[in-house]
This record gives C-alpha cells, sequence and structure tokens, in this order.
C-alpha cells in the first residue's frame, strides 16, 4: 500500500490473470479470464463511483494496481 496527498494505492500480485494458475471451472464453464478479469474491473469502478469514490485499476509487471483518488 502506498500513499501520497492524493491518492492511496493498493499493489498485489496479478494471481488472477496467471496463465498458470487458472482455476479448472474457467475451463469447464468455457470461462475466459480475461474477460472475467475485465468484468470484476468493470464491476469495481461500478461500485466505487456509487459510493463516489474514484479509483483505476492497472496490471503492470505481474501486480495489479488499484489507486483510490481522495478529494
Amino acid at each position: 500500500m502506498v500513499e501520497n496527498s492524493q491518492s492511496i494505492s493498493v499493489i498485489s500480485r496479478l494471481y488472477m490473470t496467471d496463465k498458470n494458475h487458472i482455476p479448472d471451472a474457467f475451463y469447464l464453464y468455457d470461462v475466459d479470464i480475461d474477460v472475467y478479469y475485465r468484468y470484476v474491473s468493470d464491476l469495481a469502478h461500478h461500485h466505487a463511483a456509487i459510493f463516489g469514490i474514484r479509483m483505476a485499476i492497472e496490471k503492470r509487471e505481474g501486480k495489479e494496481i488499484a489507486t483510490f483518488f481522495k478529494g
């Protein structure tokens, strides 16, 4: 977690798109992991907006960075 005067960023390993660790259910139900990841990201943005929170989610170097903007 990194905080500065304008935002708070949560940095974590990107397990969800790791092609070597995709749960079997994605294969059984023919769900594309990238489509699912976009859906989850869109859902996070939608729910944050309901509470008046601006946020950004990016993938970089095997990590996910979720940034929540202050004010």
